[in-house]
């Protein structure tokens, strides 16, 4: 990755007011998660009807919003709370996976055309360039279980570490649509149990 034309120089106090706003973030999750297990049933019903009122379009939309800003929620999980509140299941995982395609598509080149020029204010020279060095030698193979896991990935940052489109499509688009089908269609089948 090239240091941008005009690039602006780390900003320590950025920084930290992001950390901030990604930690008061993180416990507003957390405290969600704590109140949607303690309330379990209440908050699956809530769930099942939420998904059942946006339907196929909501799914849409909130895919593309989570594949394309950076965060820890997969759409795996919106796709099964679609399956569970019983809407078409292909309908559904068709479209999560174009959902996701364009979501991870945007983010990445979003990543690409603005990403460089925040890094530099965001982290020290040291630390991107330690970065670098583990993306080059690792990069699409930790795009590839990040995509293929029911984990997050952030297309947005492999776009902003400069990794090929053609790269990204193998690594990231492809093993991304697998694993929102396979497990999808497993959950569906009841080959395996998620909760639902």
């Amino acid at each position: 990755m090239a240091l941008p034309k005009n690039h602006k120089a780390f900003d320590p106090k950025l920084k930290r007011r992001i950390q901030i706003f990604d930690i008061v973030i993180a416990l507003i999750i957390l405290g969600f998660t704590i109140y949607s297990l303690v309330n379990y049933n209440n908050f699956r019903a809530g769930l099942q009807t939420g998904v059942q009122v946006s339907g196929l379009i909501g799914l849409f939309f909130i895919t593309i919003f989570l594949e394309f800003i950076p965060q820890f929620i997969n759409p795996l999980f919106v796709l099964v709370a679609a399956i569970a509140a019983h809407i078409n299941v292909h309908l559904a995982i068709l479209v999560t996976v174009v959902a996701s395609i364009i979501g991870s598509c945007l983010g990445f080149q979003a990543g690409k055309k603005f990403g460089p020029k925040y890094v530099y204010i965001l982290f020290e020279q040291k630390q991107i360039e330690k970065t670098i060095k583990f993306w080059d030698k690792y990069g699409k193979y930790v795009v590839f279980f990040g995509a293929l896991e029911p984990l997050p990935y952030f297309p947005i940052i492999y776009g902003t570490l400069d990794m090929k489109w053609r790269d990204f499509i193998w690594f990231g688009i492809i093993p991304r649509i697998i694993g929102l089908i396979v497990p999808a269609y497993l959950i569906y089948l009841g080959l395996w149990e998620f909760g639902v």
